[in-house]
């Protein structure tokens, strides 16, 4: 069993200020010790249970959830609500009447287990919150307890209420003189107390008296449950500290394709994002100008899929493409990022040959793409070797220059800082060597070769390869290949 110190006591009261009068008596006990009558033979009165109604998180504690309850006085009448909450110090008990009644006293008592609640109507004299006095229309006892998510504590409120009576009325508040020193034993002074106030509703109970009645939370089922219970009628309600939490992020340009919103991207306006939690319970949001989003007041501990819709344009997903799923969600706020990079769209002018080393080996694969914007060459070799370096030029047509043999009159030289490796995509912007996605143009892939990484292999180690459709036998200079490649614009027929 939990214990818990109780300590210090806050008060809020609203309506209406606590004089110098009022008395607010801590008891110094822990929960589940808070009632002496703990026998189990002879006279039962056994409690009412109830559940409240979820009234959504808490707007002092966003990241808990508020359960209301109604306030029946006289076992049938609804005289207001009780409202409990909690954050991770307290637990909040709200006492707010119709205005048709003021609260007089009020007795809370906290119970961590089912086992610990006496099957008698637990003494007043022993809760662990009491206030006397209070003649106001809402009051909240605030009580030390380290509540966490998802456990559930046992709380009996009960309240003594005043009927509200003209400004001319009797004023006959005699009993009350002695409130808090009659807690021990006003259980049976209660039951007598008991009455209807006349005229319920219309502002003026039991016209020259102050009319009082005993008042405990409950649901819908709690008048049946304590008119079956006779005399000693009396309940309890059952809280289960509900938490929340959000889910925030940005959906953005992914500009250098890092996974990551670095500087410099940029967020993407009105695209839609969803939620899915495992309860079937769909969110649904659009980001903000700057590409941010944000769904608040989320149940803990369930599983969400969160989901972003394809920005317009000829974007597409990076690494977030099937989503995320956050598995039994914690409290506080989780961040999701989704980015999206320019999408490639090709042409369908692409070719490929094969790598050729030494001339006659065939080490790989050649393939020659492009879009709008760029011509892309990637160099794929099998397991007979790897690249060490490679040298790309592209050029507008016959004669084929070879040039310095060195970098073989290269628009792009790859040197082995980036290598060995088996597979390698050169990006070439047209705009760079004076070109469009509608030109014709020939392009001399050329590579070193060395050990294969996987396999071993040294059969091509330091041969020159050369990727392409034409072969060039060794004359006056080296043997080369080359192929003319009629790139076209994507959507274009090729030529």
């Amino acid at each position: 069993m939990k214990k818990f110190l109780i300590g210090l006591i806050s008060v809020i009261s609203i309506f209406g200020l606590l004089s110098c009068e009022n008395a607010v008596d801590p008891q110094n006990s822990d929960f589940g010790d808070n009632s002496l009558d703990k026998r189990r033979g002879g006279r039962n009165d056994i409690p009412c249970p109830a559940v409240g109604d979820f009234a959504g998180p808490s707007e002092l504690n966003p990241g808990f959830g508020v359960y209301n309850y109604t306030l029946w006085a006289d076992k049938d009448i609804d005289v207001g609500t009780v409202s409990i909450t909690n954050d991770d110090e307290n637990i909040y008990v709200t006492y707010t009447t119709d205005e048709t009644v003021e609260l007089e006293k009020i007795h809370v008592f906290v119970w961590t287990s089912l086992e610990d609640i006496s099957n008698k109507r637990p003494k007043h004299g022993h809760a662990d919150y009491i206030a006397h006095h209070i003649d106001a229309f809402t009051y909240t006892a605030v009580i030390p307890a380290a509540a966490f998510c998802d456990d559930t504590y046992y709380i009996t409120t009960d309240a003594k209420v005043r009927c509200i009576v003209d400004e001319d009325a009797d004023e006959d508040d005699e009993d009350d003189e002695d409130d808090e020193d009659d807690d021990e034993d006003d259980d049976d002074n209660d039951d007598d107390e008991d009455g209807n106030c006349a005229h319920h509703g219309n502002g003026h109970h039991g016209h020259g008296r102050h009319h009082k009645m005993l008042a405990y939370s409950g649901d819908a089922n709690s008048p049946d449950c304590f008119d079956a219970a006779g005399k000693k009628w009396w309940s309890y309600v059952s809280y289960t500290a509900g938490c929340f939490a959000s889910i925030s992020g940005i959906v953005y340009e992914d500009a250098n394709s890092s996974g990551a919103f670095d500087v410099g991207d940029t967020g993407f306006e009105g695209v839609t994002v969803t939620a899915s939690g495992s309860d079937g319970n769909l969110y649904t949001t659009v980001t903000a100008a700057d590409g941010s989003y944000l769904f608040e007041d989320l149940q803990t501990g369930l599983d969400y899929t969160l989901m972003a819709d394809t920005p317009g344009g000829d974007f597409a997903a990076g690494e977030n493409a099937g989503g995320y799923i956050l598995a039994n969600l914690l409290g506080g706020e989780s961040p999701v990022n989704f980015g999206y990079y320019l999408a490639i769209i090709l042409s369908d002018c692409g070719v490929s040959f094969p790598i050729w080393a030494d001339q006659t080996t065939n080490a790989g694969t050649l393939s020659i793409e492009n879009d709008s914007l760029n011509l892309y060459i990637t160099f794929d070799t099998n397991l007979l070797g790897d690249l060490a370096e490679i040298h790309v030029n592209v050029g507008p047509g016959y004669p084929r220059a070879i040039g310095v043999p060195a970098n073989y009159n290269a628009n792009v030289f790859v040197d082995n800082a980036s290598f060995p490796t088996d597979a390698y995509t050169v990006t070439i912007p047209f705009v760079e060597v004076g070109f469009s996605c509608s030109d014709a143009m020939v392009v001399k892939a050329h590579a070193i070769l060395t050990v294969d990484g996987e396999s071993g292999s040294t059969v091509v180690e330091a041969s020159t390869a050369f990727g392409g459709e034409t072969y060039y036998p060794p004359g006056r200079a080296d043997w080369f290949y080359d192929t003319e490649y009629n790139s076209c614009c994507p959507g274009a027929t090729p030529q």
